[in-house]
């Protein structure tokens, strides 16, 4: 068992851990209502994850916007008690940044949507990289003995055989594809299937009398930031600096994942199932998607 396992389970055994929970989002919904106060109306950085927020959330901070950040992916209850249990599976006490912004925003933000509104800004992805820059991010719980078993994908094509039907397998794949019906649409009443999206421009601005709404593609993130920022807020950033940050690079499972990615082959059945949801076709040309599976099937 490992030492995060041991100190979760010896806090649960002595009935502290619901206490201490509690207190500590107490202190937490203190210091978000401060920084509100003190920094004016916040801005939400809602979006799935892995689709390149934390690039947005530095260069938003590097330009000097003033303002209380919520960096955060989910809002459904499905969705919370999930990370909640992943959490607890990975043996962790407490759960992220993100866990606790969105109960904030859920218990704190939306009730007053309709008389005050929200800036949010959001990204899409390519569906499939996504879910697995997702599934080796999160290799934990997805595949807990991905480090101790797979060593050598250039060499040993059945272990990237076994890793694939892993993700197949296990992996949530829908969720991706559900996100703006189960997170956006029910939680900021804005259903963006009934709008336009221009995926030559790259992004998208939608505003109604209760929401802002910033939708930016990350495979245009470095084209059109700048330009997609400046039109949401109405402000010229003359000294503006994409500020990237790439977290795979420095962690332990980046030589799988870079190998991995080479030369992988995946289902023709499940390439098509995700490149003819909705969501796909939506953010994406079809040029792009063909492209796209070109990329992931070799056969």
């Amino acid at each position: 068992m490992t030492k995060n396992k041991l100190h979760h389970r010896l806090f649960t055994s002595l009935g502290v851990e619901k206490t201490v929970f509690g207190i500590v989002q107490k202190l937490l919904f203190l210091y978000y209502d401060l920084k509100i106060r003190t920094t004016g109306k916040p801005l939400l950085l809602f979006q799935m994850g892995k689709v390149g927020s934390q690039t947005v959330e530095r260069t938003l901070i590097n330009l000097g916007l003033k303002r209380k950040i919520f960096h955060f992916h989910w809002l459904s209850s499905e969705m919370l008690k999930f990370t909640l249990d992943k959490s607890e599976f990975l043996g962790r006490a407490y759960p992220g940044r993100d866990y606790w912004e969105s109960i904030y925003v859920k218990e704190s933000i939306l009730p007053s949507l309709s008389t005050q509104g929200v800036d949010v800004i959001t990204l899409t992805r390519e569906p499939i990289a996504r879910n697995l820059s997702a599934f080796f991010y999160a290799w934990g719980y997805w595949c807990p003995d991905l480090l101790e078993k797979f060593s050598d994908l250039k060499n040993h094509p059945e272990e990237k055989q076994e890793i694939t039907d892993r993700f197949i397998e296990n992996f949530h794949h829908q969720r991706i594809l559900d996100w703006f019906d189960t997170e956006l649409a029910p939680n900021f009443r804005f259903d963006i299937y009934k709008e336009e999206f221009r995926p030559e421009k790259g992004y998208q601005i939608y505003r109604t009398p209760e929401l802002n709404l910033l939708i930016i593609r990350l495979e245009d993130l470095n084209r059109c930031l700048q330009m997609a920022l400046e039109e949401f807020f109405g402000v010229s950033y003359p000294d503006y600096k994409t500020k990237t940050k790439n977290q795979s690079q420095s962690r332990e499972y980046n030589h799988l994942y870079k190998d991995f990615l080479n030369d992988t082959n995946l289902p023709q059945d499940y390439v098509d199932f995700i490149y003819n949801s909705r969501y796909a076709r939506f953010f994406y040309t079809d040029s792009e998607l063909d492209s796209f599976k070109k990329r992931w099937m070799k056969d």
